[in-house]
């Protein structure tokens, strides 16, 4: 099953590489 979460950050080129790298996302 996948779910979706949104989150806001201030940078968002930088939020991206710290959340792609987690075990079991897909996207970001």
């Amino acid at each position: 099953m996948i779910r979706t979460i949104y989150f806001g950050g201030g940078c968002f080129w930088c939020v991206e590489s710290i959340y792609i790298k987690l075990k079991g996302v897909v996207d970001v």
